[in-house]
Order: C-alpha cells, then sequence, then structure tokens
C-alpha cells in the first residue's frame, strides 16, 4: 500500500521541535536532508505499511484517548526518523511515485472527496505554536479521486460551469503526469470559476459549490508555488504575505458558502426534507461543506494557543461562524497543547485540546478533552464576544457536564468572533509564553472560582418552578464591594416568596433575583431594580418577559408601552445622584421606556434578548456584562467586574 503524508517534513520537523522527550533522540543532521532534495522541496514523507497502520481510521473515543495519540505519534516519529536520515532513499522517493501529485496535496485536498483522507493525527504543540497535525493520504485512492472528477466534468451540461470545470480537468491531468501546472493557467481556472460562481443561480447548490472548493485550490497553488525551484512548498514554508493573502481570500470562500448554505437551508432540510433521497441529498452537500471548513483551519486560524495567566494555563479558542461544521462526527478539533501540574515532577505532562460542532440550529457545542477524569475538577469555561466599536462582553456558557458546554450563536454575524478561555488552575506552561495582548479581566483566581459553575443555580429554580413565565436575574459580583440592591419594582409579575430578595450582593459572590408573574394573570413578569454602586452611582436593572408573544401583539393602544413588547428584553442605565431612591420613582421611569431599541437619547441601554451579550462600561473602568435567554421562563445573567478586579468602588 503506498501512501504518505501531507506536509511530511514540516509536520515532522515540529514534532521534533516541540516534543521533548525526543529531541536527544534526533540527528541533528535531520532537518538539513529533508529540506532539499534533488534540488526539490519535500513536502511529504512517503510511508510504509506499518507506518500507515498508525493513520488508519479510528473510533471517536480512541481519537480522543491521549496515551493511544502519544503512541501513535512516537511509533510513526520513529519509523519516519530512520528513513530521512538516508539522504539518498529521500531523494529516490521524492523524484518518482507521483511527486507533484504528493506535493500539490495541500491544494488538491479542497477539491478531493472527504473519503480519501484517512484523518489527522495531531501532534502536542507547545504555548504559542500554531496547530500542528498531518494528514495520511492513500496514492492509489488519491488517483482514483481525480479520475473519478475528470469523469464527472465529461458529463456536465451546463455551458459557464463546464467551461471552468474543463479548464481545471486540464491541471489534473497535468499533475497527474507528475508534471505542474504553469501559474498562468491556474489563474486561468480562478478567474473562469470565478465568473461562473457569481453566473450560477444559487439554486446550483453543488456546482456553487465544486467552484468554491476550485477557487481554493487555485488560490493554495498560485501562493505556494515556488517559482525558482519549480514545485509547490508548504503552507508554513511561504512567506507571511501569501499566508495573509490565503487567508483573507478563504475568509471570503468559507463566507459565500454559509452565505449558500443559508439561502437554501441546507442543514434544515438535510433533516427535515420530505424524502428520504433528498434528506440524503442535503446531508452530503453539508458534509462536504464540513469537510473544507476542517481542511482549511489551519490557513484560517485566528487564536488557537495556550497561555500562562498567574497560576492558570489558559487555552485559547477563537472562531468565527462560517468555521464551525455541523455534526458531532465532523467536529472541528483544536491544537493539542502541553502544560504540566506546577508540583508535578517534569515527566508529567497534560495535554489539552478542544473540539466544536453546531446542531441543525444555532447552537455549538464545545468539549475539552483532557487525559482522564480527574483533570476536569477544576476547569472552567469562559466566552468572549465583541461587535465592531462596542464593548467587550463576557458571558458563561451554558454547562452540559464536566467536559462539555453550550452556547446559542444565532446573533453571530459573519465578521464577528467569540473566543473560548479554558482555565486551567495549579499548571504551568511548559515555555515563556508571548502576552496574551489584552487584559485577562475578569479572570482573577477568585472570579474564575466564582464563574466555573455558571448560571446553573439561575436555571435549577426556573426548572423547579411551576409558573409558565418567570425572570431570574443571576447577578455574579466579581468586585471586592457590596452591592446595595433596593426592592424590584413591577409593572407586571411578584417577587418569589419561596427565594426572598436579597438587600445586598456581597464581594466575591453570586445572588439570584427571581420574580414570576402572577397567578391567573394574562401578564408577564416585567420589573427593574436598582444597584447602588456608591451613594452617588447608580445602575438601574430591567427586565421584560411578555406572557406570549401572539397576545402581546394583540393589546390595545391604551395599555402601557412596555406591554406592547412581544420578545423578552433587558435595559441597563447609569447615573449619578440619588433620584430613584423609591419604588414607584422606579416604576415611572421603566413605565416610559422607549417601545423599542435603540436607547432612549442615550441614557437607557435597551436590548433584544436576541441579540447576544452585550457589555456596558459604567465609569472608572468599572463594566457590566448582561445576556438573557429568549425563554418565557428566562434567565437575566449579569456580571458586574472592574479592569482592577482588586479594586473596590468608592
Amino acid at each position: 500500500m503506498e501512501a504518505f503524508v501531507e506536509g511530511g517534513s514540516w509536520a515532522i520537523k515540529k514534532v521534533a521541535e516541540n516534543l521533548l522527550e525526543t529531541l536527544d533522540k534526533v540527528d541533528g543532521k535531520m532537518q538539513q536532508n529533508v529540506h532539499k532534495a534533488g534540488g526539490e522541496i519535500t513536502t511529504y514523507i512517503d510511508l510504509s505499511p506499518e507506518d500507515m497502520d498508525a493513520f488508519l481510521p479510528q473510533k471517536e473515543s480512541e481519537i480522543m484517548d491521549m496515551a493511544t495519540q502519544k503512541a501513535v505519534k512516537m511509533k510513526v516519529l520513529r519509523g519516519l526518523q530512520e528513513r530521512m536520515k538516508k539522504k539518498e532513499t529521500l531523494i529516490t522517493e521524492a523524484m518518482d511515485r507521483q511527486a507533484a501529485v504528493k506535493k500539490a496535496i495541500g491544494a488538491l485536498k479542497y477539491v478531493l472527496p472527504a473519503a480519501i483522507a484517512t484523518g489527522a493525527v495531531f501532534f502536542p504543540v507547545l504555548a504559542g505554536v500554531g496547530a500542528a497535525s498531518a494528514v495520511a493520504w492513500e496514492i492509489k485512492k488519491v488517483l482514483a479521486g481525480i479520475k473519478t472528477i475528470k469523469e464527472d466534468i465529461d458529463r456536465l451540461t451546463t455551458s459557464d460551469y463546464k467551461s471552468a470545470m474543463l479548464l481545471f480537468k486540464d491541471i489534473l491531468i497535468s499533475l497527474t503526469n507528475n508534471v505542474y501546472p504553469i501559474l498562468a493557467d491556474v489563474k486561468d481556472v480562478y478567474k473562469k470559476a470565478n465568473d461562473g460562481f457569481h453566473k450560477l443561480d444559487d439554486t446550483k447548490i453543488e456546482e456553487k459549490l465544486e467552484l468554491i472548493k476550485i477557487l481554493m485550490f487555485c488560490t493554495v497553488y498560485t501562493n505556494c508555488y515556488d517559482t525558482e525551484n519549480k514545485t509547490i512548498i508548504p503552507f508554513e514554508n511561504v512567506s507571511e504575505n501569501h499566508k495573509n493573502i490565503i487567508r483573507e481570500i478563504f475568509y471570503e470562500r468559507l463566507q459565500d458558502m454559509h452565505n449558500l448554505s443559508e439561502r437554501n437551508s441546507l442543514e434544515y432540510n438535510s433533516a427535515k426534507s420530505f424524502t428520504l433521497a433528498g434528506r440524503q441529498k442535503y446531508q452530503k452537500i453539508v458534509d462536504a461543506m464540513d469537510h473544507v471548513k476542517k481542511t482549511s483551519y489551519s490557513h484560517i486560524l485566528i487564536k488557537d494557543t495556550l497561555y500562562q495567566a498567574n497560576d492558570f494555563a489558559v487555552k485559547v479558542w477563537s472562531l468565527k461562524i462560517y468555521m464551525v461544521p455541523e455534526g458531532e462526527n465532523d467536529a472541528l478539533f483544536s491544537s493539542v497543547n502541553i502544560f504540566k501540574p506546577t508540583l508535578a515532577s517534569d515527566d508529567e505532562e497534560i495535554t489539552i485540546q478542544a473540539s466544536i460542532y453546531k446542531d441543525l440550529g444555532s447552537t455549538w457545542f464545545l468539549k475539552v478533552h483532557l487525559p482522564c477524569k480527574d483533570d476536569y475538577a477544576d476547569v472552567s469555561l469562559i466566552c468572549k464576544f465583541q461587535r465592531e466599536n462596542e464593548e467587550v462582553a463576557f458571558f458563561l456558557p451554558f454547562k452540559i457536564d464536566s467536559t462539555s458546554w453550550k452556547l446559542n450563536t444565532s446573533y453571530l454575524s459573519n465578521h464577528e468572533i467569540i473566543s473560548f478561555y479554558i482555565f486551567k488552575p495549579g499548571q504551568t506552561v511548559h515555555v515563556e509564553t508571548e502576552e496574551l495582548g489584552e487584559s485577562l479581566s475578569p479572570y482573577g483566581p477568585q472570579q474564575v472560582e466564582i464563574m466555573k459553575n455558571g448560571f446553573e443555580s439561575s436555571r435549577a429554580i426556573l426548572d423547579e418552578m411551576s409558573f409558565s413565565v418567570a425572570a431570574v436575574v443571576g447577578f455574579m459580583n466579581l468586585t471586592s464591594s457590596t452591592i446595595q440592591l433596593s426592592t424590584p419594582a413591577l409593572t407586571s409579575g411578584v417577587p418569589s416568596v419561596k427565594t426572598p430578595w436579597p438587600k445586598e450582593v456581597p464581594p466575591l459572590a453570586m445572588i439570584n433575583l427571581v420574580t414570576h408573574k402572577k397567578n391567573l394573570s394574562l401578564k408577564g413578569c416585567i420589573g427593574a431594580t436598582l444597584l447602588k454602586l456608591t451613594p452617588h452611582l447608580h445602575v438601574l436593572l430591567y427586565w421584560h418577559v411578555p406572557f406570549d408573544q401572539n397576545w402581546s401583539k394583540l393589546v390595545t393602544k391604551k395599555q402601557k408601552t412596555t406591554q406592547n413588547r412581544s420578545q423578552n428584553c433587558f435595559g441597563i442605565c447609569c447615573y449619578s445622584g440619588s433620584s430613584l431612591d423609591y419604588s414607584g420613582d422606579i416604576v415611572a421611569k421603566i413605565d416610559n421606556l422607549p417601545e423599542s431599541p435603540p436607547n432612549d437619547d442615550g441614557k437607557f441601554h435597551l436590548h433584544w434578548a436576541n441579540a447576544g451579550p452585550i457589555c456596558i462600561d459604567l465609569t472608572n473602568n468599572w463594566k457590566i456584562s448582561v445576556q438573557m435567554t429568549e425563554d418565557r421562563k428566562s434567565v437575566v445573567e449579569v456580571i458586574l467586574y472592574n479592569d482592577h478586579p482588586l479594586q473596590t468602588i468608592v
């Protein structure tokens, strides 16, 4: 069985550099022997049948077993090291057996069927280093895939699409005959594919997807082509300028793919189409798109690394909406990073990796992978979201179990980023890392401990409640100040008797403020409370959960404007003075709120729950992040913090 590892030399080089236990075993001249072979830059390493066994598809549980990963990694590394030392053998292998196809696999993989790749093996990397993984390919399957593509092109009838595909077929013919296509021909294919994509109607889903894949092939080929040596070099070895070109063009292509999916409701139809054939057709397209997302990840990586922050090892992973695949079987994996317990011996290491996927809607599911069950006990996950020209909002996802979380992303646009911060206390990162480049507030040790369980206690209260409409304000005070609370002012609904309304929020603590609709009432749960940060600095917190969306739309104009809002919303008002000392003053304020966002002359920040988390800068670096669920039994998640966590408001 003839096979090879994509980007062989760079992948193995990263292993040699980053696996401390193997450094003394690696021949110092090994890399000199593999960088060039017969005047050509080596971009792959041939595999023996024994090596190939290590890359064969495994069950999901086996892939995530870190001990198994380490054993596989070491087996492949040892075998490759032996042959990489033999320069003569390497030169011979680099000059025959479909060298052009092998070296162009970094571009070809975008147009080949997903099933051809046998899967990625992730090599643990140090903090601050990009993801390192190697994909194994069987040359027989690659050639068969190319042959299938060429045969499919011959059967095409659509003119604009076919003309682009015929030009691409010529490129494939050159590669399979061990000849590198000239850049002018590849650029002609790009131009024709781009024209064809914009001329085709959006209902031509499969054709437009194929053109997107060809555009990605051309982008990689033209930017990774070495004109001096007339060969292809790995993405990791090209200049930063060319990497940026690939990255920015890929962003555009992935957005095109995401928009194509949205306009045709592909994920919905893959489950809800009337016929089995229809569901299978749409699922096949969704799977093909997921393959492109995973294949392109290393080219569009935003942030995927490990940092040292005080006593924490912090894994940071940033993603955009069009990067996340559908379905757990197609989950996207982060890099694998290494750290160790602070008091542990040198040989006690822990690896950490994360994976993510989404459901047919807008819910993302993130899973953290650690070596054993006990390692999860003190893990915390915090999310960051920022819109353009707005403050960074921190929020806590819903914790499913000790390893998994979920979050709604229906508010996320193509240009916005969600960053995941995975905290593991009592750990030391292997090397001195680069600066995080941002404030870690509210990430002090005490703050992280409070946030570890999220707002689970708030949700537990709602689960036990029999009322159909309720609002629980989960309030996290991550400051060292005591926050005074006023009694709630309600235009509809009542405070909970079972959970009495507190008079204050202690420092570094979380409390729940519980209200619900009245018995037999057709009104919802609408009210506010006053947070007294200092004698002269107050924050008005408002919530609105209507009784029923359809009923709210039918109310008459004689009723209060607050009853006309048909969706959950919340509001924040920060002001100086003591003009709202009484419940009646607060009711008067919330009875005259604007019907809907935008804000009331900049004085009152009113936000729909479905618009996602927001952050408001109060004063002197004190901030409040708020997120609200869209259910009739709603949680308003409030986090009050400061850029200097130990500072007290005075």
